[in-house]
Formats: C-alpha cells, structure tokens, sequence
C-alpha cells in the first residue's frame, strides 16, 4: 500500500515526497502523503502514458476506506488538449468507479480547452454514476489549498463518526 501516513498536516516536502516520471511530468506526496499532486508539463504522448499509468497505480494502491484526494496540475504553457490524452485520460474511468476521487485540476486560464475536457469528463462520470470531486482553479496554489480544505473536512467528518 503506498499510503501508510495517517493523518495530515504540513511539512516541507523532502526529495522522498518528489517522484521525477519523466521529463516533463513529476508526482509528489502531498499532506503527510494523504493527497498526490501529478505536475504534467507536457502533452507529448510519453508523459501523458506515464502520467495516466502512474495514477492508475496510486489508485489501485491507495486505501480503500477513503478517497483518493489529488491536485492534477497542467498550467505549462506546453501542455494542452490532444486526442491522445482525452482517450488516455478516459482509460481511467474503470477505476473512478471503484476509487472515489477528489481531485483539484489546475488549468491555466486561458486554456479553455483543457476545461471544456474536464467538465466533459465531469458529466460524463455523473452519467455513469460516478461520484467524484473536481474542483477546476486556475493555479497550482489555489488547487492545494482547495485540496487541503478537502482533507481537513474529511478529517473532520470521520472523526465525529
């Protein structure tokens, strides 16, 4: 199981907190590795394989009796919407089914196309009855605070219980 720090909080994140995929794309352990950040900087069909590989393997790994919680960060200008990404991206539908997500998905701006496709993706999800969190922000920083404040109100839910 990758995830086998309870509990969450800050900390400075250390080079065992930073996994480099490849050249463009990095994955780091977030909140006591309670969450993941994916950082793709890149579309070239490489870094979006591994990329989709990777998250699939943190998934699967990931406890069962909570959700995964996830900071997708895809603000480079070289990364964008192509074809191949949308039909890689859609490869994880069969594991959203089975892991509840909670994601924050930063987009730059201007790339309205990156957020048209994940709000597509979003409905379609519903459609099939997927139940998931996405949050679409504008900046890496806004998607780890929002993420944060996603784990401190999960934090708190399961404690009352």
């Amino acid at each position: 199981m990758l995830n086998t720090y309870p509990g969450s909080g800050q900390h400075q994140p250390s080079s065992s907190d930073i996994e480099q995929l490849s050249d463009g794309l990095t994955l780091e352990w977030l909140s006591n590795r309670n969450a993941i950040c994916f950082t793709v900087s890149n579309s070239h069909p490489d870094v979006i394989a591994k990329w989709v590989e990777r998250r699939r393997q943190a998934a699967l790994a990931w406890p069962v009796d909570r959700p995964l919680f996830e900071v997708i960060d895809l603000t480079s200008k070289d990364c964008t919407v192509t074809p191949y990404m949308w039909k890689a991206v859609k490869t994880l539908h069969r594991i959203l089914q089975i892991v509840p997500t909670c994601a924050a998905i930063a987009t730059r701006q201007e790339n309205w196309l990156i957020d048209q496709m994940v709000q597509t993706y979003v409905q379609v999800c519903k459609l099939d009855g997927i139940t998931m969190r996405i949050e679409v922000v504008h900046n890496r920083q806004e998607g780890l605070a929002w993420i944060e404040q996603q784990i401190e109100a999960y934090h708190n839910k399961t404690s009352d219980k």
